[in-house]
């Protein structure tokens, strides 16, 4: 018998359909078994598990690209395939950090005089671009195309801080000066690669530096020489009195070192570049590796509140001024809102003192008069009591115990002088009398749910009987 090669050939040639979704083809069993079905059997397998490592709908889709910010040709375009040969080394390469770079000038510090309003330092990194993020975030730029996207403050802030003390510096109206990285070539210097100027801000806005910056002395406008051999201690709040009465006052400078400052500016790695010694920018929040920009947020929080750096409490008296509404001055800080609030309670003195003394906290104010209405309250409702009526139908014999109606009950007194005290009761309209101090009166408390008549109440009469208790 003969062989048919055609068969042979179209039988390798093709798989006459195809199946990605081979129920547990990463099974040993299916993936290779002791006896395959075919050469389809194998295929869809095949198909199957690319599929699966794939991650796709089916085994032919296209995974497209990625966003690599180290290659890109415009904006946010995402450029780069996403296959196994590219995500080799670079699993992270699609996210970038930024991570605080400590410029100080080698241990010198950078010198700052006069106003000037920023100033270059040489910083061989690159700009970071449209086309690669990497490098330094620029904030502005006229010379280039090449500023951060969106120019955001948060991410382009730079710290200036003083080489002594490692410490953020002020302006005399308490505003974190802080830096903006802007094209060097826009501000007399080359450009990216080379140098960047970083220009000094406070509070969002450009400022020039502050005059007579200083760490090590205090220096002193003006001034007053005193007679020889006399010791002047100078008061921060006030000035200095001479023996001839004159009173002479101080303006004081509150900066940091002339030619002392340093920067810690943002640089931007893809994540597969960064060392595992390098800091986030959002690891620390304090010294060297502060953020300018939350430092100043604190700043704002200090203004808002009242309070001062580096005092626990801000001192202070409150006032105790009149007004209706206790918020309609609009307090700007916290001390003054409390400082309404306590108008608006007022002091603790009382007029008569009934349940209150002078002196209480409102707390304990607030629970005597909570008591105080609980005890009146219980008072008046045990003076009140619940009103129960009877219409007689049969007369009721005198000296006999009647029962109340309705199951109704109360608590029998024999006290001298409180005899009736918890029910009273009305016949036809009439007080009754009950009996007390061993007379006979006009009927016994005998029960709690009874009283014993001392007269004939007859048919068709009425009693009224009102429970306090």
């Amino acid at each position: 018998m003969s062989r048919s090669l055609l068969t042979q050939l179209e039988q390798i040639r093709r798989s006459a359909t195809y199946d990605d979704q081979v129920a547990g083809a990463v099974s040993g069993t299916i993936a290779e078994p002791t006896v395959s079905g075919s050469l389809e059997d194998d295929l869809n397998v095949l198909r199957t598990i690319m599929r699966l490592v794939k991650g796709s709908t089916n085994w032919y889709d296209n995974l497209g690209n990625y966003f690599d910010p180290t290659n890109t040709t415009s904006g946010n375009g995402e450029t780069k395939s996403l296959d196994l040969t590219n995500l080799k080394n670079h699993s992270m390469d699609a996210k970038t950090v930024i991570v605080p770079v400590v410029s100080d000038n080698s241990g010198s510090g950078y010198s700052v005089s006069g106003t000037q309003d920023g100033f270059l330092m040489n910083i061989t990194t690159s700009y970071a671009t449209a086309t690669d993020r990497r490098g330094l975030p620029i904030y502005q730029s006229t010379s280039g195309d090449y500023w951060d996207e969106g120019g955001a403050l948060d991410v382009c802030a730079v710290d200036i801080l003083s080489v002594a003390n490692n410490a953020s510096i002020t302006t005399s109206g308490g505003d974190v000066i802080y830096g903006l990285f802007y094209d060097a070539a826009d501000e007399g210097g080359t450009g990216t690669g080379t140098d960047v100027y970083v220009k000094f801000y406070a509070n969002g806005s450009p400022i020039g530096f502050p005059s007579g910056y200083t760490t090590t002395t205090t220096t002193i406008s003006g001034g007053y020489t005193p007679p020889s051999g006399d010791d002047v201690d100078f008061d921060f709040g006030g000035g200095y009195v001479t023996p001839s009465g004159n009173l002479v006052n101080f303006d004081f400078n509150e900066y940091s070192t002339t030619g002392g400052i340093k920067v810690v500016y943002p640089h931007r790695k893809v994540m597969t570049n960064v060392q595992e010694y390098e800091w986030f920018r959002t690891d620390f929040i304090t010294k060297v590796e502060g953020d300018p920009i939350f430092v100043e947020d604190i700043s704002n929080l200090w203004s808002y509140t009242g309070a001062v750096d580096g005092v626990e409490s801000t001192a202070g008296s409150w006032n105790a001024t009149t007004g209706n509404y206790p918020f309609a001055s609009d307090p700007s800080d916290l001390q003054i809102a409390i400082d309404v609030m306590n108008t608006a309670l007022g002091d603790t003195t009382f007029t008569e003192g009934n349940y209150m003394s002078d002196g209480d906290t409102i707390a304990s104010g607030i629970n005597a008069l909570d008591e105080q209405v609980k005890d009146n309250a219980d008072a008046i409702s045990a003076n009140l009591g619940v009103k129960y009526t009877e219409d007689v139908s049969v007369t009721i014999p005198r000296n006999t115990l009647h029962g109340l109606p309705a199951g109704v009950t109360y608590t029998p007194d024999s006290t001298a002088g409180q005899e009736g005290k918890n029910m009273d009761v009305y016949v036809n309209g009439q007080l009754l009398m009950v009996d007390a101090s061993g007379e006979l009166r006009d009927y016994e408390e005998t029960t709690a749910s009874g009283v014993t008549f001392r007269f004939n109440v007859v048919a068709d009469s009425n009693i009224v009987y009102m429970v306090r208790q």
